[in-house]
């Protein structure tokens, strides 16, 4: 298949997610790192990329906690975990490889939509464990 189809249909495969429906509580941001490098992974414009760590919070009786890893590149987000937050352009895409198969998420930025309540809130984690 000729790359231009490739490309349009990797974008047709892209769900776009509708802001109003359902909140997201930021847990922690991690820097996304190369495996095996150590390097922080930048995008084509070379714009570092970071995991936004997240839990969906559907609307009240609609569904289950699900927890959401969010890739967004950009400044490194200064938002203090367990805040509410808006995942703006926020697009899932499906991915599939070999016998795997799982759904990806991006986001354009993230903003906090609350912030938290509590005064003793932890600053988000900074370091990623090795796996």
């Amino acid at each position: 298949m000729p790359k231009k189809q490739r490309k349009d249909k990797a974008m047709l495969s892209r769900i776009k997610v509708d802001e109003g429906y359902g909140t997201y509580q930021l847990m922690r941001v991690l820097p996304r790192i190369e495996r095996g490098t150590g390097v922080q992974r930048t995008n084509a414009e070379g714009v570092l990329i970071y995991d936004l760590d997240c839990v969906y919070l559907p609307p009240e009786g609609e569904g289950e906690l699900d927890p959401l890893r969010v890739k967004f590149a950009g400044t490194e987000p200064n938002i203090p975990a367990n805040s509410i937050v808006r995942l703006l352009g926020l697009e899932i895409r499906p991915w599939s490889m070999g016998d795997r198969s799982g759904l990806a998420a991006s986001c354009d930025d993230v903003q906090v939509a609350k912030p938290v309540q509590s005064s003793q809130s932890a600053e988000p984690s900074k370091s990623r464990s090795e796996s």
